[in-house]
């Protein structure tokens, strides 16, 4: 019988813009199992039952010409101007976030089943606000400043107006940061970032071996 490897679970946190997805990326180059919960969102707002839920809140307005959620529409509701905008968001990840949860525990099973894979990274920016984090071993933080964090937002067509939205949706980054097991300062250049997750991608993943 082929003994299964064991598995290390792996949290990324972090500021909107931190530079998460690029760390994930890195992760998934050296074989790491990436869930996506940005991706895993859109594919529940492309369920029926969703989508009728969301038409009975909001109408047709936020639907495409081919019956897609446009979800640059749905951000404008739940991280607008509006006093409603908190409300609506609440709503909006209450009926997504269970889903979302579900498809994460399935992905981590799936995985720790099939014994073939040392590790698989989380890579979520509600990971402490979803209660994701307790899917998790060990949480690394994606540390970057605010002029980048900003600068990278604006390239994503997000006003700043939404940015401020968003990140008040969030947890303070210093409790992000208190929660975390590890710190990783993504500041300076992309080599910077990749060598001294290297390093530390090699302690976490020697801890379980």
């Amino acid at each position: 019988m082929v003994s299964q490897k064991p598995t290390i679970v792996v949290g990324l946190s972090g500021g909107i813009g931190s530079g998460k997805s690029f760390v994930a990326g890195l992760l998934k180059d050296w074989g790491a199992q990436v869930f996506d919960a940005d991706r895993a969102g859109h594919d529940v707002l492309c369920e029926g039952k969703i989508k009728e839920l969301l038409r009975q809140r909001w109408g047709n307005k936020i639907f495409g010409s081919h019956g897609e959620v446009n979800r640059q529409a749905v951000a404008g509701i739940v991280f607008g101007r509006d006093d409603n905008a908190v409300t609506e968001l609440r709503f909006l990840q209450s009926i997504s976030h269970p889903r979302i949860q579900h498809a994460l525990e399935k992905f981590i099973k799936t995985f720790k089943i099939a014994g073939n894979s040392a590790s698989i990274v989380v890579d979520a920016a509600l990971l402490f606000e979803a209660k994701w984090d307790q899917c998790c071993d060990k949480v690394i933080f994606v540390d970057c400043s605010e002029s980048v964090r900003w600068q990278r937002c604006r390239e994503r067509g997000w006003s700043d107006e939404e940015i401020i939205q968003r990140q008040a949706s969030q947890l303070k980054l210093q409790e992000k940061r208190s929660r975390s097991d590890l710190i990783l300062d993504n500041a300076g250049t992309r080599e910077d970032t990749q060598k001294q997750l290297q390093t530390m991608w090699a302690v976490l993943i020697a801890s379980v071996n």
